[in-house]
């Protein structure tokens, strides 16, 4: 499917969808504690969906109402489940460590996508070490962690269970602290204790997740795209349901577009963000939130002078290469990028119109989009893949289109303009 749009003047609010990085721990949590629960404002994004019907085929009862989940634990394991993970790395780096923490004899993963050829190697092999006859077993986990935080977090989330204690050491520099400080957050709500000292965590075993009702919050991360919009309206757009003291990684986007000038004004957990007179260009190390890439980088198409974005490499085994999506983006907008040296050069100033290749990778789509709405000529853009945005942000068009963006879509491919 693909999306018309163009230029558009943008104004009024958006609420926020749920981060997916927290449903989903607060998703699993839930289906091992011992009691049934409720976990609101989960959303209805396919990865989310993806770890809902994973902790099923696993023996939990997670019933979704509007956007709520109402989650009955795994008392009883289904010891042949076959686990549709998606395209979701979180949902598979999460599960692996938990069907061998349950025991799971002849579990059957369905992944699609790219998911396949991301990497799983380190994760696979540290449980492999610690496996017994399909069984997970306590112990020394030395691990790296310099390709994905989430092998951690799937850990971390599994290793409670088992009957001794166990030590996760982290070897190489950690990537993406901030989902660990998330996972940390949960564990300890959840009542599971944990000791932390600089790269080792030390997990009691025999633990048991003490179930609360919780909610989700807001995701800053599907925030970006809003913020970099509202950053070149004049009326500027409001965003709800964020928590200024969240621990995301992805808040950083706060930060970073304040400092290259972007008023950004917070009460109550409402974020007012619109334009100023000047911005200075960009000088980013985003080895912490490296999502925030593709947004970024129209962000900087934007503004006059040459921005640098590092930290990124890991892009490339996302949904897509992004690194080379992302330029190719700038390219359909007549921007002149070049990535050396690993670091994103970008010469910004007067993004275009253009047709744009969504890579079936949803950051990529909505970026794209995000690019045509800003764009300084007054042609029309066409944006593909526009159906991969309810991997995370299901709705998305309909937010921009209530802002007043001027964006229709249509089954068929992306065709050239020109």
């Amino acid at each position: 499917m693909i999306a018309r749009s163009s230029r558009s003047a943008l104004s009024g609010t958006v609420s926020i969808p749920p981060s997916k990085s927290v449903a989903h721990r607060l998703l699993i949590a839930s289906s091992l504690g011992d009691k049934p629960s409720v976990v609101k404002n989960v959303g209805t994004s396919d990865d989310v969906k993806a770890t809902i019907n994973s902790l099923n085929a696993l023996g939990a009862k997670i019933m979704l109402s509007n956007t709520d989940a109402n989650v009955t634990p795994i008392k009883v394991v289904n010891d042949n489940p076959k686990l549709d993970v998606g395209e979701s790395g979180s949902t598979l780096r999460f599960m692996l460590p938990l069907v061998r923490s349950l025991g799971v004899k002849r579990p059957e993963f369905i992944m699609r996508g790219r998911l396949k050829d991301r990497p799983n190697d380190e994760l696979i092999r540290v449980l492999d070490e610690h496996t017994v006859n399909g069984a997970l077993r306590s112990g020394v986990y030395e691990i790296d962690s310099s390709t994905s935080s989430q092998y951690i977090t799937g850990l971390l989330l599994a290793l409670p269970r088992l009957e001794g204690t166990s030590l996760i050491i982290l070897k190489g520099d950690v990537v993406s602290k901030g989902y660990l400080d998330i996972t940390e957050d949960i564990l300890k709500a959840y009542s599971i204790e944990f000791t932390k000292h600089n790269t080792c965590y030390i997990i009691p075993g025999m633990q048991s997740y003490k179930a609360l009702d919780t909610k989700a919050e807001g995701d800053f991360s599907s925030s970006s795209f809003l913020f970099t919009l509202g950053a070149f309206q004049k009326d500027g757009i409001t965003l709800k349901n964020l928590n200024p003291q969240s621990k995301q990684g992805d808040k950083v986007i706060v930060d970073i577009l304040r400092d290259s000038g972007v008023r950004i004004d917070e009460k109550n957990g409402e974020y007012k963000v619109s334009e100023n007179c000047k911005y200075k260009p960009l000088d980013v190390d985003l080895e912490n939130a490296p999502d925030l890439a593709p947004i970024l980088a129209v962000f900087a198409s934007k503004v006059h002078g040459v921005s640098k974005i590092s930290g990124i490499e890991r892009l490339r085994i996302k949904e897509s290469d992004r690194i080379s999506a992302i330029l190719d983006m700038l390219k359909s907008a007549k921007i002149d990028a070049k990535y050396e040296d690993k670091v994103l050069t970008i010469n910004g100033g007067n993004p275009k119109s253009g047709t744009f290749d969504g890579y079936k990778d949803h950051r990529i789509v909505m970026s794209s989009l995000v690019l045509s709405l800003l764009s300084c000529d007054d042609g029309e853009s066409v944006v593909s893949d526009i159906e991969c945005i309810s991997k995370s942000y299901p709705n998305f068009l309909s937010d921009i289109i209530s802002l007043g963006g001027n964006v229709e879509c249509q089954h068929g491919k992306a065709t050239s303009l020109n």
